[in-house]
């Protein structure tokens, strides 16, 4: 089982949090 480490936290919020910029994004610039 993988260790769950903090470096994988970041990563996960990072690309959640441009998930969300990219989704949200466009519909702010419309």
């Amino acid at each position: 089982m993988i260790r769950h480490s903090r470096l994988l936290d970041a990563v996960a919020y990072l690309l959640l949090t441009l998930g969300l910029v990219f989704a949200l994004g466009p519909l702010y610039m419309a």
